[in-house]
């Protein structure tokens, strides 16, 4: 069983390596594709746009053709996308590959995660849940050093050759390892199931916990975009000096997390909640403060 959560492990990095491993590269892409890096910095939130909406789209389709020939389809596509993003010499281009990663990643993430649903049930679950959500964070730690590495050796499309190269031995691994485990009884879905999704878009509980998700997302979405710029751009770090900086916030994350797992144990979820809300709020001050403050220091 460890294998297969290692298998579904690789399938979930597709996701944070397609984001942070290019990072540090943004102004090098601006400059290769003749554009504004403030242009090459939405190529981010695009990314993340395609593969939230396209998750509800993908989830039917894992319930309807299996999990395996979805997670050969996005892998297929991630490798096209990689491709087409290391190859590009226009904006409009470069936009398009990321748009194909973005829809790959897609059914990447759904297959991963129903994986985990259907081989593993109670304590062995929430273990495989925390094992894929905690090497998610320690993806945003390393991830841009290797691409700041790989830029500095060979250019800005050297990481997408990298992607490129890591979603064919992964294809590879998962058209020999990866057993299909969807359920024999599995209902096939006919079209989206827009009033599943809308009754749960109801739900208050859901709604809290969806919000207080976006919430902290779109802090990080905001720091991942404007990073590059405030520290190589106005700051005048190199992509490697950019890696180690931006890593340090990655590792950071990792302690957090480990810590807000160990409380959670002990407090209820409103309160780790309520702690998340507070933080965030106390962040958003410390940062308009930093900017008001800064120009006249």
């Amino acid at each position: 069983m460890q294998k297969f959560t290692l298998l579904l492990l690789s399938l979930v990095l597709l996701a944070p390596l397609g984001i942070d491993l290019y990072l540090p590269t943004l102004p090098q892409i601006a400059e290769g594709l003749h554009s504004p890096v403030s242009l090459i910095q939405t190529t981010i939130p695009l990314f993340l746009l395609v593969m939230g909406i396209g998750q509800l789209v993908t989830g039917p389709l894992v319930d309807n053709f299996g999990r395996k020939p979805i997670a050969l389809i996005g892998l297929a596509l991630y490798i096209i996308g990689s491709a087409v993003a290391a190859t590009a010499t226009v904006w409009p281009v470069f936009f398009l590959a990321r748009l194909i990663q973005g829809c790959a990643v897609c059914c990447s993430a759904v297959v991963a995660f129903s994986g985990v649903r259907d081989r593993l049930s109670g304590d062995a679950a929430a273990r495989a849940y925390g094992f894929l959500n905690g090497a998610l964070n320690i993806v945003p730690a390393l991830a841009p050093l290797l691409g700041g590495i790989l830029a500095e050796a060979y250019g800005w499309r050297a990481p997408f050759w990298f992607l490129c190269g890591y979603a064919l031995v992964i294809g590879v691994i998962v058209v020999v390892a990866l057993p299909e485990t969807r359920p024999a009884d599995t209902l096939r879905v006919k079209g989206l199931p827009l009033a599943q999704y809308a009754a749960i878009g109801r739900q208050p509980r859901f709604l809290a916990f969806a919000f207080a998700n976006a919430g902290a997302l779109g802090m990080v979405l905001i720091y991942v975009s404007l990073a590059q710029h405030v520290l190589m751009t106005e700051g005048g770090l190199t992509p490697l000096q950019f890696s180690f900086a931006f890593g340090a916030n990655g590792f950071w994350i990792m302690l957090v997390s480990a810590f807000f797992n160990k409380t959670i144990r002990k407090a209820s979820r409103s309160f780790c909640l309520a702690m998340v809300f507070v933080t965030m709020l106390l962040g958003a001050l410390l940062l308009v403060a930093g900017m008001t403050l800064l120009p006249a220091a």
